[in-house]
């Protein structure tokens, strides 16, 4: 009995049965068994004193080697078996697997929920990204992982081509590399299918370019009826249109204007001085060739609108009363009518509607005129050297007005009204006028005589005896009964022809001049040039202040000193 208990206390405590120094051999066939030896001694064994104290622990052998089964205290590395129970649960990763979770801090399932889901998933706070850089952007594509999106200070970049920024967006503005368009579609954004693109042209120059595609822009003064400036390039020329109004029932539309300005001046706020306002210029592109060839300038051409009904052709005109206007006219007649804006149609410079004839047409008291530049930089009519042509009698400073039909007046404004007018050859005066006579000069085209083409002679016909007036001079002069006429004072240059209408007409010079007949005889007051028949004419003319010369034309006068 004793063998059975202590072989098992042997199979319990198998650490301090280890060395076998008890053998239990159990009998053939089974069952229990006596014990054989004890310590190396066999046969019938007395237990001694000396094998219970080398055999069994004391209880502070026990204690030091041995950790309590309530709550226990481990010095050295403990084997736990895998998987292995913790309670009731069966723990089943292994030791590597355990290790995963070495400073972990806080739950780990939280912060796993907390985590983006690479297949998809929604943000509930914000999302940061590192900067980046142009060569290894932060956002990127799988497949292309150069291109994509980086940020830098204050900006955000991207890229479509590795290391070349295409586009940054700053505080202040969207910025795009020189070789990049802004495109729209008419469908879904593909740069491919792109038809109406801007780009930078050059420094400081917005182009809106597509290959040979004509190109458009619009500038909307109401979606309403489609108002709308337009600029376009048709591929020949450049074009500034306001489109007309859409056409709708119940109302007629009045066309859309088109308006350009310069802007005015602005004086100086506190310094003295004037600068002019801005200029519109229009200018016609030049012609050009290699080496031969001809080709016509650019025209310039301005258009009026034609009238309806009563209403007048539209003109060119200023937007100021009284301001010099040019007013277009028939386009078949080719008129255009240069005046002022509250005078419509009253002067015009005309073509024939077959182009072979100019006429320059004014109004009763239109006139032109001519400033003296070296004291007028601008024509004034006021100017005290302003010279004009006009009709006869017009004002011209002296108050007067009214028109002679039939008649041009040349004269310039000064204190006594009318001047001379003066033709002139090489710089020398050759005819003058004054306000009295055509004077020549002293010129001298053979034998003393001059030679006139193209003057038209009025003929003067006096009912009575009386004195040959100044306005007379170089007219022909008759008498309708007979009649004596003593001639003005004479002046050099002065001419007269006298012509016997069937009335004899009897001629003497004024007290103290002289007319020299042609075979010398000297003509005093009290003497006379008397014609004998009808037909009779004879010439005289003016040489000096006080001698007149003489000659016949047609038949032999009375000749008496």
């Amino acid at each position: 009995m004793k063998s059975k208990v202590l072989a098992a206390l042997c199979v319990a405590m198998v650490a301090v049965c280890a060395s076998a120094d008890v053998v239990v051999g159990p009998p053939p066939g089974g069952g229990s068994g006596d014990v054989l030896s004890v310590f190396g001694r066999t046969g019938a064994v007395t237990a001694v004193q000396a094998d219970y104290d080398s055999f069994f622990l004391t209880p502070a052998e026990v204690a030091a080697i041995y950790a309590p089964l309530a709550s226990p205290t481990f010095t050295g590395v403990v084997t736990i078996p895998t998987p292995f129970t913790l309670g009731a649960t069966s723990v089943l990763p292994t030791g590597t697997e355990l290790n995963f979770v070495d400073g972990v801090t806080s739950a780990i399932q939280t912060q796993l929920d907390g985590k983006v889901n690479d297949t998809g998933d929604t943000m509930t706070g914000a999302l940061l990204l590192p900067a980046g850089s142009v060569t290894a952007p932060s956002l990127a594509y799988s497949a292309i992982p150069g291109q994509g999106m980086w940020f830098s200070t204050n900006a955000l970049f991207w890229n479509t081509a590795a290391s070349t920024n295409k586009m940054a967006l700053t505080g202040t503005e969207l910025s795009l590399s020189n070789t990049l368009g802004l495109g729209w579609s008419s469908s879904t954004p593909n740069a491919a299918s792109n038809d109406t693109i801007l780009y930078r042209d050059a420094a400081g120059v917005l182009g809106l370019r597509n290959a040979t595609t004509a190109q458009e822009f619009r500038v909307w003064g109401t979606t309403t009826l489609s108002k709308y400036l337009k600029i376009k390039h048709d591929q020949t020329n450049g074009i500034i249109d306001v489109v007309e109004p859409t056409a709708t029932t119940g109302a007629t539309q009045a066309g859309l204007g088109l308006t350009l300005f310069a802007s005015d001046a602005v004086a100086s706020t506190d310094t003295a001085g004037a600068a002019a306002g801005g200029d519109v210029n229009i200018t016609a592109g030049a012609a050009a060739r290699l080496t031969s060839g001809n080709a016509n300038g650019g025209v310039i051409s301005l258009n009026a609108g034609a009238g309806i009904g009563t209403g007048v052709i539209g003109y060119v005109t200023s937007s100021t009363a009284f301001a010099p206007s040019v007013f277009l006219g028939n386009q078949n007649a080719g008129v255009v009518n240069i005046g002022r804006k509250d005078q419509t149609g009253s002067s015009y410079i005309a073509m024939g509607s077959d182009g072979t004839a100019i006429g320059i047409a004014l109004a009763a008291s239109g006139e032109f005129g001519w400033s003296n530049g070296a004291t007028a930089t601008n024509p004034n009519t006021t100017d005290t050297n302003f010279s004009r042509i006009g009709p006869a009698t017009v004002g011209v400073g002296n108050g007067t007005a009214g028109n002679v039909s039939g008649e041009l007046q040349a004269a310039s404004i000064d204190s006594g009204g009318a001047t001379n007018l003066n033709l002139q050859y090489n710089n020398s005066t050759k005819l003058s006028f004054d306000s009295a006579f055509a004077n020549f000069s002293s010129h001298a085209y053979g034998g003393g005589l001059y030679l006139l083409y193209g003057f038209k002679r009025t003929v003067n016909t006096a009912s009575g005896s009386g004195n040959v007036l100044v306005t007379d001079n170089q007219n022909m002069q008759t008498c309708s009964a007979t009649c004596t006429l003593t001639l003005e004072p004479a002046a050099a240059g002065y001419e007269h022809i006298f012509f016997d209408n069937g009335f004899r007409i009897t001629i003497k010079p004024a007290s103290g001049d002289v007319i020299i007949w042609t075979d010398k005889t000297s003509v005093s007051a009290t003497g006379s040039i008397v014609t004998q028949a009808q037909y009779d004419q004879f010439t005289v003319r003016s040489i000096d202040a006080t001698t007149w010369l003489a000659s016949a034309v047609v038949g032999t006068p009375t000749v008496t000193p």
